[in-house]
């Protein structure tokens, strides 16, 4: 009665309350007689599933009796009783009738670290080989959507396509690709986390984009390094330390193009520089080599 009082939310639940004391009795004594149909075992996980949330809670408090008294062991404070559309949270993954999910804290580690190793500058291969534990731990679960999105799904038809893909710089490769973004310098960002070495780029027809009337949009492709430090940073002239990594990106900025095409030549480079993201009078964004 009591523990049927102290969770009572609902009006089901204050209408059944309301039945009286020797209701709730018989209530329980059926419960009892009918024994536990859904309890199962995992490891040292138990799983008790049952329509009554108030048996339930009589069921820890009688089994922690037990564990404790019998058998001299101590359980687990972070047990609890929850609705079953919430799933079974075991071993690092959440199960449900229908699918299994990879545990919250499991999923944002692998995007974590993902994110992390992106930001250092790993090409995807080396991303998958550093991150392959956690992965593999999400290939057992239905988390294709989350490792599509992350580029981590390896599928028989994507090995393939990436080696159908030809980089647009000889002596490099697909893996070698990077999203642009992952350099530009956005507002409130460190330029200085941002620097590349331009070592090379091209400008020609984009084969994806197309104009309104058909034809190809133009694209810059630019082959660079990425900085990992840099000495004497209060020095007139301070010393760039680049990574032993190229990588290549494609951009469509028209600004990035024209100044390709009229600022600066292939025989200017290699040169540091940072591409910056800038908004114009009619608040369009658009990129720039600074």
């Amino acid at each position: 009665m009591t523990d049927c009082f102290l969770t009572c939310r609902t009006n089901e639940q204050a209408a059944e309350l309301s039945k009286g004391v020797a209701y709730l009795k018989r209530k329980f004594s059926g419960f009892v007689r009918e024994g536990l149909l859904h309890y199962s075992r995992f490891a040292d996980n138990i799983v008790i599933k049952h329509k009554d949330k108030v048996f339930l809670h009589l069921m820890v408090e009688l089994a922690i009796v037990t564990l404790s008294r019998d058998f001299l062991l101590n359980v687990n404070k972070n047990w609890n009783v929850r609705p079953t559309w919430m799933g079974n949270d075991l071993c690092g993954y959440v199960f449900f009738h229908d699918h299994l999910r990879l545990r919250k804290r499991n999923k944002k580690a692998l995007c974590r670290q993902v994110a992390k190793l992106r930001k250092k500058g790993y090409s995807e291969r080396d991303i998958r080989l550093k991150s392959a534990s956690r992965a593999g731990f999400a290939y057992h679960a239905d988390a294709r959507n989350l490792l599509k999105s992350l580029n981590m799904e390896k599928r028989l038809g994507t090995v393939i396509k990436n080696r159908k893909k030809k980089a647009p710089f000889e002596g490099m490769t697909a893996e070698q690709k990077m999203s642009v973004e992952e350099i530009i310098c956005y507002e409130n960002s460190n330029e200085n986390e941002k620097l590349i070495q331009l070592i090379d780029y091209k400008v020609d027809d984009s084969v994806i984009e197309k104009n309104d009337d058909g034809t190809p949009k133009r694209r810059i492709a630019i082959r660079y390094k990425r900085i990992d430090h840099i000495e004497n940073v209060d020095a007139e002239e301070p010393t760039y330390v680049w990574g032993d990594k190229e990588y290549y990106s494609f951009s469509g900025s028209k600004v990035m193009i024209d100044q390709a095409e009229q600022d600066f030549s292939k025989e200017d480079l290699p040169l540091a520089t940072v591409i910056k993201e800038f908004v114009n009078k009619q608040r369009k964004k658009f990129y720039k080599f600074t």
